[in-house]
């Protein structure tokens, strides 16, 4: 992150082949992908951390994601030598696009994208709430495209290059500094007082009946202490981080045929759960928003869930989140269902449920939605939670991302994982706070500044004073236009490149 201006450079090489009337080797597409899945498997090495089974996937995403640069220099070229479009068009266009649909493509990968390299420079990404951060790799990806244009070319370079490059970031810091002087609440009584627990739990030891325990303790510990430094109206814990699961039995329910326990045990787990989460708010005097898994019993079995559950300060158990955006391989493996076998390949044992809708929990009048772990990295998942409460007449004020990366050992998957959400809170004009087991743990405000973070793999009860943002985005009421307009010119390139090789094929054999 300390490169980012790099970034600003870094696609120049690929740009300039994208000029050239024919590209150099003998596999020039070939050698393009394996630079990309070097680069990728570098990128995205904390894959096969979790679990030894995971180092097939680290190659497989790497071999998949290497796949967007040639896909990126190919459908430029069409554009550029067969439609005759100017590179400063094509370029933005074509790489936006590609991220759009990486963004959605076998459940989305949008980490490592190009606007994240320049997440602390927060006059330039106030656009995203016009765009996405999509906004911001197009102005990226358009600064460079300009910057080859200035360099002549068969005798030629573009003066109107430079005007572009001047207007676009003039443009674009001018609307930054204006969104950023728009609103300030540094003055204002806090909306919120919220403390994010981050313990520093090691993955495996849920699965250790003798840890369990310890796992409780730890977070006890830490939200006592967050009740020491100030009186916060919300305690947050991470994904997973009550270490008990929650039943929600239907009338008639039906256990599985392997189950250990019996029906009368089951009700008595419940009855414990909801005893222990009641003496704890209590105690603490606060509402809980606590990672929790939650199995529900129904007349056809049980479904387990990966969920967030609200107790407020009297006890009382009032509202659920249940994950709605599953991790391929992480939490569920494709066609497990009939062939069971596969799950032994999850980290996590058997596969988790859909939940189906977000939910909006209120405490002290200011709304929280949460989501979990990945779900902060796709921004139109996101914006669909946002929009959908906001139409039900739950318009959230305060975005909560609980989770736990301790799977990942305090690798660069921490900091990946935080610059995505920083991009969500400008995208949607609500602060975003992170409570993240071994971190990191955060507190981000309405223009993208990370207010307050813990450090990797410690301890922290990091309390925040939250302040709610009244501006509007355009982002959130217009979603994905500029990013899916771009995806579908990349669509259209492919057509278009397609024909053109078949029609040179058939053209060769009519040679012969």
């Amino acid at each position: 992150m300390e490169l980012w201006p790099l970034a600003w450079i870094a696609p120049l090489p690929w740009l300039y082949l994208i000029r050239e009337e024919s590209l150099p080797g003998r596999r020039p597409y070939l050698a393009l992908w394996g630079a990309g899945t070097v680069f990728w498997l570098l990128v995205i090495h904390w894959i096969r951390l979790p679990h030894p089974a995971l180092y097939v996937g680290w190659v497989a995403m790497s071999a998949y994601l290497g796949v967007y640069l040639p896909a990126f220099v190919g459908l430029s070229r069409v554009a550029v030598h067969h439609i005759g479009a100017p590179l400063i068009v094509v370029a933005p266009v074509v790489w936006t696009g590609l991220e759009f649909i990486r963004g959605h493509l076998l459940g989305g990968f949008l980490m490592g994208a190009l606007a994240h390299t320049q997440y602390r420079w927060l006059q330039l990404i106030q656009i995203s709430d016009l765009g996405g951060a999509y906004a911001v790799t197009f102005l990226l990806m358009l600064a460079a495209a300009c910057l080859v244009q200035l360099v002549p070319w068969r005798g030629r370079h573009s003066a109107a290059a430079l005007a572009t490059l001047v207007m676009a970031l003039s443009g674009t810091l001018l609307y930054g500094s204006y969104r950023l002087g728009a609103l300030d609440v540094s003055q204002r009584p806090p909306d919120a007082t919220v403390a994010l627990i981050q313990g520093d739990i090691h993955a495996d030891w849920k699965a250790d009946e003798g840890k369990v325990r310890r796992i409780f303790d730890q977070y006890v510990r830490l939200s006592q202490q967050a009740t020491r430094i100030s009186s916060p109206d919300l305690i947050v814990w991470p994904e997973t981080m009550y270490p008990y699961p929650l039943m929600d039995l239907e009338q008639d329910f039906a256990l599985p045929e392997d189950s250990l326990y019996t029906a009368e045990q089951v009700h008595e787990v419940q009855r414990a759960a909801v005893r222990e989460l009641g003496v704890l708010a209590r105690g603490l005097d606060a509402a809980l928003l606590l990672g929790i898994e939650a199995r529900q019993y129904t007349s056809e079995g049980l479904e387990r869930f990966n969920s967030a559950l609200l107790v407020d300060h009297t006890g009382q158990i009032t509202e659920r989140y249940d994950k709605m955006h599953l991790v391929m391989f992480g939490e569920y493996i494709p066609f497990a269902r009939y062939a069971p076998w596969l799950q032994r390949f999850s980290p996590i044992g058997s596969g988790l449920a859909t939940g189906g809708v977000p939910r909006s929990f209120e405490v002290n009048g200011v709304h929280f939605v949460p989501n979990i772990c990945y779900e902060s990295v796709l921004p139109h998942l996101v914006r669909r939670q946002v929009t959908e409460l906001s139409r039900s007449g739950h318009t959230p004020d305060v975005i909560v991302n609980l989770t736990n990366d301790a799977w990942f050992w305090g690798s660069s998957e921490l900091d990946m994982h935080l610059v995505c959400s920083v991009f969500r809170a400008v995208e949607c004009r609500k602060p975003v706070l992170i409570a993240a087991n071994t971190g990191l743990s955060a507190s981000i405000d309405g223009d993208g500044e990370i207010v307050k973070r813990a450090e990797r793999q410690t301890t922290a009860a990091l309390v925040t004073e939250v302040r709610l943002d009244g501006r509007r985005s355009w982002y959130l009421q217009n979603g994905d236009l500029l990013a899916g307009t771009c995806g579908v010119a990349c669509i259209a390139l492919a057509v278009v490149g397609s024909w053109h090789v078949l029609r040179q094929r058939r053209e060769a054999a009519g040679r012969r």
